[in-house]
This record gives structure tokens, C-alpha cells and sequence, in this order.
């Protein structure tokens, strides 16, 4: 309980620098450089007005400045954020090298997740950078070591990443982005069958959002809608109840 406690704090703390990274990438700039502004009027930002979640309420979320109002996806990040990485302590509290790990392609993901919804776009540097971090800890942990032990991964890699590749080529990009494709070969690192898993709740998900905003006529059949928050989503999902979710099934199944 206590542990993830801690990881919950530490993740709001982690959420707000990595909402910060994605904002900045939208508009090319550095996040190692300058300090935070407010995006209305570009006033520089004070601690105290970056404190996670309690500076959102704190100013009513309204700029102190300009006084224009605050998009909630900061709070929302961050407490989302927050949950995921006290998620991680839970389950991973007892090997801190794999804990390490998956916060650090969490913390990539995350970046994904936000900015490809505002924006439609995945930035694919970060997805080669996950695939390196991820490649790298399974080479120095044998996870390539044997052909066992490998091929559940090669095979989550590869399986749902070509067929997303053979989605995007016969439909020219209209079915599905090559970002998509790239993002893919990184979740697939979940290996075999949790990947599976992942994918089905991604596009049941996504399926049932758009029909919401289709119905709501906030979007129409042929909008687009990112289907990598989806993706990312479904990966968290299976990669901390992934076998739970698939005993479930077989119970279901053979009842």
C-alpha cells in the first residue's frame, strides 16, 4: 500500500514533466531549456505554479496572468500518470530492474499517448528510443538467450506489426498510419499472448469512443480519430492484468 503511494506521487511529479515534454515538442522546443509559460500569454511559470494537480486547482485553473483558462489535460495527466506508475510499484516492486524499465517506456508512451491525441501524430523518435531501451534490457537479461524464451517476444513483435503494416499498405494509409505501424513493434514487447490481449481492448475501446463521437456528431465516419491512445492504453492494461484477463477467459470459455 505504502509503495504505491510513493509511486503515485512520484508519477504526478513525472506526469507534469513529461505533459511539459509533449507540449513542447508540438512546437519544437527544447524541454531541457527556458522554463515553463503559460501557453496563452507566454509569462514565465513560477514554482508554484506548476505544482502537480493542487496549482491546477489552487488558481481555479485559470492562468494567474491572463487569467485564460487552463487546459485539464494537466490534471488529468498527471493523476493519470500518477496511478500508472504506483501501478508499476505494486506489481514490479520486487525486481527494481524491471521496475525501472517499464517507467521509463511508460514515460515514453505517455508522451505518445498526449501527443498523438491532440495532434494526430506519433513522434516516432521516441518509439525507436523504447524499442533501443527495450531491446537493450532484454539482450543483457537473456530474454534473447534461448529460442524459448525469445520467440513468445519475436512473435508479439512481429505478428501484430505486420498486419498493421499490411493494413496501411493496401489502404495507402487510410486504415492505418505508419506511426501506428512503428508504435506496434514497441508494444509488441509484451510478447505472446498478452499483446493479443492488449490489441482487443484497444480496438474494442476505440471502437466503442468513436461511436460516441459519432453519435454525439462531435466526429463524423470519416474524421480521424488516434487510434494510439487506444493502443497504449490497451498495453497497460495487459501488461498489468494480462493474465488474469486470459484465465478469465478460458474459465468463461470452458465452463
Amino acid at each position: 500500500m505504502y509503495i504505491s503511494i510513493l509511486g503515485f506521487l512520484l508519477g504526478i511529479f513525472l506526469g507534469s514533466f513529461l505533459n511539459c515534454i509533449s507540449v513542447r515538442l508540438a512546437s519544437n522546443k527544447s524541454f531541457t531549456k527556458g522554463r515553463s509559460q503559460c501557453v496563452w500569454c507566454n509569462h514565465d511559470l513560477d514554482w508554484n505554479d506548476l505544482f502537480p494537480i493542487l496549482s491546477f486547482l489552487f488558481l481555479k485553473g485559470k492562468c494567474r496572468y491572463c487569467k485564460k483558462k487552463i487546459s485539464w489535460q494537466y490534471p488529468i495527466s498527471e493523476i493519470l500518470f500518477g496511478l500508472v506508475v504506483a501501478t508499476h510499484f505494486y506489481f514490479f516492486d520486487g525486481n527494481i530492474l524491471n521496475l525501472v524499465l517499464q517507467i521509463v517506456i511508460s514515460s515514453f508512451l505517455f508522451i505518445i499517448f498526449f501527443y498523438d491525441l491532440n495532434h494526430c501524430l506519433i513522434p516516432v523518435d521516441l518509439v525507436y528510443w523504447g524499442i533501443g531501451v527495450y531491446s537493450l534490457y532484454g539482450f543483457v537479461n537473456g530474454y534473447f538467450s534461448s529460442w524459448d524464451k525469445a520467440f513468445p517476444i519475436l512473435l508479439g513483435i512481429f505478428i501484430p506489426a505486420g498486419f498493421f503494416w499490411l493494413l496501411y499498405a493496401l489502404s495507402g494509409e487510410k486504415w492505418m498510419g505508419a506511426g501506428d505501424v512503428k508504435l506496434m513493434l514497441l508494444l509488441g514487447f509484451l510478447g505472446m499472448p498478452n499483446v493479443l490481449i492488449s490489441l482487443l481492448i484497444a480496438v474494442i475501446s476505440g471502437g466503442i469512443i468513436g461511436l460516441i463521437l459519432i453519435v454525439s456528431k462531435k466526429k463524423t465516419p470519416k474524421s480521424e480519430i488516434p487510434f494510439g491512445p487506444f493502443l497504449i492504453a490497451g498495453y497497460w492494461i495487459a501488461l498489468f492484468w494480462g493474465q488474469n484477463l486470459m484465465q478469465l477467459y478460458f474459465n468463461f470459455l470452458f465452463q
